[in-house]
């Protein structure tokens, strides 16, 4: 458990300034995490991600995802 926390936080962390996306990022970084320390599968963990993160852009506004930027692009859009 301390491991999926730690991995989580650093994943939300990646994401960062985008405030939403760091917040997802780290809750779902922290299934993925719990997950794959009981049963490892990489595949399943990228199908999801890849799910997730379509899932999230299509339902949420733009104004909310700032059309999910990270970074320099973020802080410049």
């Amino acid at each position: 458990l301390p491991a999926a926390c730690a991995s989580a936080l650093l994943f939300g962390l990646i994401h960062a300034p985008n405030p939403t996306l760091m917040i997802a990022c780290s809750l779902a970084g922290f299934v993925w995490a719990a997950q794959f320390e009981r049963r490892p599968n990489l595949y399943a963990i990228a199908l999801s991600h890849a799910l997730l993160s379509t899932c999230l852009s299509n339902s949420l506004p733009k104004s909310i995802l700032a059309s999910m930027r990270v970074g320099w692009s973020y802080l410049l859009h």
